[in-house]
């Protein structure tokens, strides 16, 4: 499986979570969830992040981060590492408690971390406690409520929503909906402006392993504009190629598919084919061409000018 990208720089920051492997607990008593929450203040001394919110769940937690020294990596290492032994201590096993990597979003400042916060503690949800959430304890919402917040937990998110007030917060978080393209679990690792989003990109190490979820994280150009800029290249260089109109559909149904994200049912459905496996076929063709070298770089030149 391909490895999630890691974008880790000064001032950034991160929605995280992270489940038990196949969704076994990772908390089994009040001890457990005591002693996880009392390594933020040693990850925060340590590696200078700033925990701007919280919640434990059954067997996953959520946190927003917030990086001025860049460190994620390090800081959850530790924390998860040392949350790991001492579990494994208290309740006599061994092995490994979390499922591979963490999960962990980029996460512009600007319209994102008040959704983010509210996301994060509207969890409770799911084990009924509805408008109650003040009453579960596992999360920093309680804390920012009552103003009775740690020195290593933050409320820099809060004001950039525009939380002034305890009744704000508590109408905000209880009543607003939530956007779940915050859900750390879905494809898209960063979230934010177009403009972001490719800053973000620019800071990423991509190897072997990493490529595949660079490439999902890249803003997607629309359908129209793939069609259109096809059409405008391969017009271009029609006395190297002699494009067809049928190499004008072939090529856009492949970058639609690379760059537009569509399944191959929706491919089928777009182009005019019978089936999705009649659209697999199609896409396989257009990876044929890629191994002509005067069509790769065409394609090559299509992608360029659609992600600039």
């Amino acid at each position: 499986m391909a490895r999630s990208l890691r974008i880790d720089f000064e001032g950034a920051w991160h929605h995280v979570m992270h489940r038990g492997r196949r969704k076994e607990p990772t908390f089994l008593c009040d001890a457990d969830r005591y002693g996880f929450i009392e390594l933020f203040e040693r990850i925060h001394t340590r590696f200078g992040v700033e925990i701007n919110g919280y919640c434990l769940m059954g067997n996953h937690y959520h946190m927003l981060i917030h990086t001025p020294e860049g460190q994620l990596q390090q800081a959850m290492q530790y924390l998860n590492g040392v949350y790991t032994q001492r579990f494994n201590r208290r309740h006599g096993i061994d092995g490994s408690l979390f499922r591979g990597r963490y999960a962990s979003k980029l996460v512009e400042t600007d319209g994102y971390l008040d959704r983010l916060v509210r996301y994060i503690h509207r969890n409770p949800i799911d084990l009924g406690f509805g408008e109650r959430l003040v009453e579960y304890q596992w999360s920093s919402y309680p804390s920012f409520l009552y103003g009775q917040t740690p020195s290593w937990l933050f409320n820099d998110a809060i004001w950039a929503g525009g939380w002034l007030t305890p009744r704000q917060l508590r109408h905000r978080t209880e009543t607003a909906g939530v956007v779940r393209d915050l859900d750390p679990e879905n494809y898209q690792q960063i979230i934010g402006s177009e403009g972001f989003i490719a800053a973000a990109l620019r800071r990423a190490r991509v190897d072997d392993e990493t490529v595949g979820h660079h490439r999902a994280a890249l803003p997607r150009p629309s359908l129209e504009d793939i069609s259109s800029v096809v059409k405008s290249v391969l017009r271009s260089r029609a006395s190297q190629i002699g494009a067809s109109a049928f190499d004008l559909k072939l090529v856009s149904l492949g970058l639609s598919q690379e760059l537009g994200g569509l399944s191959l049912a929706e491919l089928a459905e777009r182009f005019g084919y019978n089936s999705p496996k009649s659209a697999g076929a199609a896409v396989h063709r257009f990876r044929q061409r890629l191994e002509d070298p005067v069509w790769a770089l065409t394609i090559e030149q299509v992608r360029q000018e659609l992600l600039g």
